[in-house]
This record gives C-alpha cells, structure tokens and sequence, in this order.
C-alpha cells in the first residue's frame, strides 16, 4: 500500500481527528519503524491519484495501551484516558501491535498535482467555508493548523477527470482545538471541548508540517 504520511502534533490530535472521522470503526495500528520511531496511527482516504492513503499518524515516547478511550465532553471537558472505559460517554479506541511497517511511503515531492494557495481574510471566513465544504452532518468539519509554517489550512479537493485541489489558508497564531459558530449571528468563539449544542463547531487539528505543500505542482 503506497501512502503520503501526515504527522499530528500530539497524541490529542490524533485522537480527536480519529474518533471524527471514524465513526464507528475505531482501531489504531502501532510500530515502530525503519529509524526506531514509535508510530501511533489510521489510514484515511487519499484524494490523490496513485496513492491508496493518507497515513495520519503520531511518534509516541512510550508504546500505547491496548485501549484509549476518548470523550469529546465529559463533565465539562474533554477527556482523553488510557484503558477501556465503560461509559456511553466514552469511545473505546482498540491498537493493533503491528511488527512491521505496513505501507510503502510515498515522497510528495515526486508526486504532481494541480493546486493553488487562497488567502482568506478573517478567522470567521475559514469557519463558513469549512462548514459549507461538508455535506455530511455526522462528521463534524476540520481544518488543519500547520505548525511549521503559522499557518491554517482548508483543503478543498476535486477529483473528477483530473484531481486538483485548493489550500485555502489564514495566517494566525493556533489558539484551541474547537471553533464554534452561531450561524445567525456569525459569531466565532475559540472552544477547548464541544460545549454548546445551540452552536455549530469546526475541529483544529495541529499537523507539524502537511505534506500537502510538497506536492510537486503541474
């Protein structure tokens, strides 16, 4: 399986992006690979030709528990423990041991792609556009925060005769995991769990560098 690999800035990250988009088909896989690194990490779907996933993963320092359970709102917060949890509150995440790496990682250097950078200009616009891009209410919307570069980023992708995608991006210094909006009144608040039901939210994912900059230009 050939694959780009995303790496997450933290274990939160991971977590959250995971039980997003997931759904109700939880599992991570663990390895270590070919430089020692403990890898921690879900295979997502690739909008690029030729390549079968993204691999969206997290370098840990110590090998994880079979079970991390997660609840975006618990008590007034967000929790994230280690071990099985019997709460309906709580996702029960299982980890696959794996021995070996198990995909063959693909350079986005050497892959080509039609693609371009659009500037927004405020937070709030960011927000609308992520919330309009999903038509599927079961996941909430996600934007990236590329730590490397300062920088938030939508990607927005088209794959119909010719894969090409746009980076719609804003400057700005990272400030929490959620952003949540009041449509009626375009109101944006920066949010550490999923609080406010009345409110649609928008998840922040901290990459330490997307791959997607890398890609080779046609």
């Amino acid at each position: 399986m050939r694959v780009i690999e995303l790496e997450v800035a933290d274990i939160s990250d991971l977590i959250r992006l995971h039980a997003n988009l997931k759904q109700d088909k939880y599992g991570l896989i663990y390895f270590e690979d070919e430089r020692n690194r403990k890898i921690l990490g879900f295979y997502y779907s690739s909008f690029i030709k030729n390549i079968d996933a993204v691999f969206i993963y997290h370098s840990t320092n110590t090998k994880p528990p079979r079970v991390i359970s997660y609840a975006p709102f618990f008590n007034g917060r967000e929790v994230i423990e280690k071990g099985p949890i019997d709460s309906t509150s709580f996702i029960n995440i299982p980890i696959a041991y794996i021995e070996d790496t198990p995909h063959e990682v693909v350079d986005p250097a050497k892959i080509k792609m039609r693609w371009r950078i659009v500037k927004v200009t405020d937070i709030l616009s960011l927000v609308v556009l992520a919330c309009m891009s999903y038509y599927n209410n079961v996941v909430m919307p996600y934007i990236w925060y590329d730590e490397m570069r300062k920088v938030y980023v939508l990607v927005i992708h088209s794959s119909n005769d010719e894969v090409s995608a746009v980076y719609f991006t804003l400057n700005d210094r990272y400030k929490s995991p959620y952003i949540s909006l009041d449509i009626k009144r375009l109101d944006i608040q920066f949010s550490e769990s999923v609080s406010d039901v009345s409110r649609s939210y928008v998840l922040v994912v901290k990459a330490k560098s997307l791959p997607y900059f890398d890609i080779s230009k046609k």
